[in-house]
């Protein structure tokens, strides 16, 4: 296969993820593109600058994703985040993984009760707002 041919398959792949990864978020002003070509994309999703998922066409005979995101994790009765990456992951395991990053800035450890504080647009998209309740 040429790489004309195996780049526009990829490509393709990351838009039907796109789109998937879109109906996670209330709208599309809770995701902010940082990155995009065809292999690869990065996503700002809600507030907080830190709140990233980074997602690479992993085979897109699956399809299947190498998944870049910040993990919240305890040890020894303290909390740190830090980035995890996983790499086999469908469809629907990135937006599960967007969907916890959208929510508390971090996929959260099983069991957490913590407030969800990245509610909201990402401040690089036009009328952000503080507001976490706001969902227009």
């Amino acid at each position: 296969m040429s790489d004309t041919v195996s780049g526009t398959a990829s490509q393709d792949t990351i838009e039907a993820l796109f789109r998937h990864l879109l109906a996670g978020v209330p709208s599309s002003a809770h995701a902010t593109i940082l990155e995009r070509d065809g292999k690869r994309i990065s996503l700002q999703v809600g507030r907080s600058t830190e709140a990233i998922v980074s997602v690479t066409v992993h085979d897109r005979a699956i399809p299947s994703f190498a998944v870049t995101y910040p993990v919240r994790r305890t040890h020894d009765d303290r909390e740190a985040t830090s980035e995890c990456t996983l790499v086999d992951v469908r469809t629907e395991g990135v937006v599960w993984i967007v969907r916890k990053v959208y929510r508390f800035g971090f996929v959260p450890p099983e069991g957490f009760r913590k407030e969800q504080r990245n509610r909201g647009r990402s401040a690089a998209q036009p009328g952000a707002t503080d507001n976490p309740d706001d969902s227009q």
